[in-house]
């Protein structure tokens, strides 16, 4: 479910990077830096109209970030001291268009000031990093030495479209995504494989949500190049590219690219088939745990009840009172330690005798299911079970067994992740496990009528 929210109303949150990441972003800046000094030659000079555009795009850049829409649910769970949506997964469909449209008409020094502002606005509201301020400035030095270079070659004419240098620019995009996370201490002792496997895990978020805004810039783009072909690239006549003008050149960009998508595709089989492997297991031996928990409790109700039975059996519950009865419950449940709890009451006025331990008594309340469980012992029904809530919200369920004596109730109740219960062979080893885990807990309570 998508949500759609206006950039005032968002969270500001620029995490710098980690002490790693410093290095990384200022060697990014060293290759801004340098790219820029290297490109001058597509620089034009800037009129005093050039100068009015470029602050119309840095408003215009406002403008186009206004409107904050999420359409795609995060695939992972969110990081520690993070907002819920991941980092990245905004779409702001005409972010694009300012710095788009700069790269063609003001040229690289131009289109990396309106990335850097618009990677500023990004970082801030939505990647929540400081290196989306120098991601946005490269792609957009990058795309406007694109649509400024004069080679003749097809490829090169094809990259001189503003619609295609754009689509370029996604997997880019993705590239600096992964970085981001790995680099960007989003939270605090939060692991560097942790940041890692949450930006793997809403790549094709980040992806398809960066896509549909460079597919909206590049048709804009596309179009004023083509409405103002003057004013739009380079004027330079053609000259050979770098590939017809040295045979070396030619082939080691061929080999290259052909090395490098080998090694891509390697790398994403390798992710997919790694990351399936690993979710078989997980289901596997989720499933096997499941099934050893479940197939556990038709004999731990069943054991329960049976003690249940036997504790209410005791002859001397029907005399003994105060202290007595006390020290009764005291040393049977010492003797069998599967329960926790156990109350005697009168099953009609549901007046508590006595119970134990000591600390129950005075937080010990009956539940609804309980007081009609009472109400049924004293018209025969002499052992029932059942399952009553957790004393805290943090905990889980327990069980209450009722078992009826003869003129009393007595009410018993266990945690099966009692310490001295995971030493009890008379209970099944699965919820031994699932103590361990912490992933139950339950309370037992025992009546009688």
């Amino acid at each position: 479910m998508g949500s759609l929210s206006t950039l005032p109303a968002s969270i500001a949150f620029p995490a710098p990077p980690t002490l790693a990441g410093w290095a990384v972003w200022l060697s990014l800046l060293g290759v801004l830096a340098y790219a820029l000094y290297y490109w001058r030659a597509y620089q034009p000079a800037l009129k005093r109209n050039d100068w009015g555009l470029l602050i119309g795009l840095l408003l215009l850049t406002v403008i186009a970030n206004i409107f904050i829409l999420r359409p795609f649910a995060s695939s992972a769970r969110p990081l520690p001291n993070l907002p819920v949506q991941a980092p990245g997964s905004a779409l702001i469909v005409f972010s694009a268009i300012p710095w788009l449209l700069s790269g063609g008409l003001l040229g690289p020094m131009g289109a990396a000031a309106i990335g850097a502002f618009a990677g500023l606005l990004r970082g801030t509201l939505d990647s929540y990093s400081l290196f989306s301020l120098l991601e946005f400035a490269l792609m957009g030095a990058w795309f406007s030495e694109n649509m400024r270079q004069r080679y003749r070659t097809p490829i090169y004419g094809l990259l001189r479209q503003p619609i295609v240098c754009a689509i370029l620019l996604i997997p880019i995009h993705t590239f600096f995504y992964i970085v981001i996370a790995l680099f960007t201490q989003w939270g605090v002792d939060i692991p560097a494989t942790a940041r890692l496997d949450f930006a793997l895990s809403n790549t094709w978020i980040v992806t398809a949500t960066f896509g549909i805004e460079m597919l909206v810039g590049g048709i804009v783009a596309q179009i004023i190049s083509m409405s103002f072909p003057a004013a739009w690239g380079g004027k330079q006549p053609l000259q050979p590219s770098p590939g017809e003008k040295s045979l070396e050149s030619r082939f080691l960009f061929a080999v290259g690219t052909f090395i490098s998508l080998l090694l891509l595709t390697l790398l994403i089989g390798d992710w997919v088939v790694a990351g399936q492997a690993a979710r078989d297991m997980l289901e596997d031996r989720l499933t096997s745990a499941g099934e050893a928990a479940a197939q556990s409790v038709p004999f731990f109700l069943e054991t329960g009840q049976n003690l249940a039975v036997q504790l209410a059996s005791d002859p001397r519950l029907l005399d003994a009172t105060g202290d007595e009865l006390h020290s009764i419950i005291g040393s049977r449940i010492q003797a069998v330690p599967y329960f926790d709890q156990f109350f005697v009451l009168e099953a009609n006025s549901e007046a508590l005798l006595a119970g134990y331990p000591d600390d129950a008594n005075a937080n010990f309340k009956l539940y609804p299911d309980e007081s009609i469980g009472l109400v049924l012992a004293a018209n025969g029904v002499l052992t029932q079970i059942y399952s009553i809530p957790p004393i805290t919200p943090e905990e889980s369920a327990r069980v209450s067994f009722l078992v009826g004596i003869v003129d009393n109730i007595r009410l018993g109740t266990t945690r099966i992740d009692r310490p001295y219960h995971t030493e009890n062979k008379s209970v099944d080893p699965a919820f031994d496990r699932r103590h361990r885990q912490h992933e139950e807990s339950q309370r037992h309570r025992l009546p009688a009528g």
